[in-house]
């Protein structure tokens, strides 16, 4: 396992979320929450992301509104430069 897979796992099971991930090509992170809550799941994660030095540059919704207050959407954050 690579370093950076590493440091995301100990950083989501430091925070206690389990959320699927993957590198885009350019080296920036995707996190997939699928029917999150905005802010148990999707305000959460953004919070401890950016206390851990990685910067949001996107956020893409998928799936139909709910109509309630929970969504799915990928976060796609940069790396911090020493990550």
């Amino acid at each position: 396992m690579q370093e950076r897979d590493q440091k995301i796992l100990h950083l989501f099971k430091a925070n206690d979320v389990w959320y699927e991930y993957g590198w885009t090509a350019d080296g920036n992170l995707e996190v997939d929450v699928s029917d999150g809550d905005w802010k148990h799941d999707h305000l959460f994660l953004e919070y401890f992301m950016r206390n851990a030095g990685y910067e949001q540059v996107e956020v893409r919704h998928y799936d139909p509104p709910t109509g309630g207050d929970w969504y799915s959407a990928v976060h796609v954050f940069k790396a911090p430069a020493a990550a």
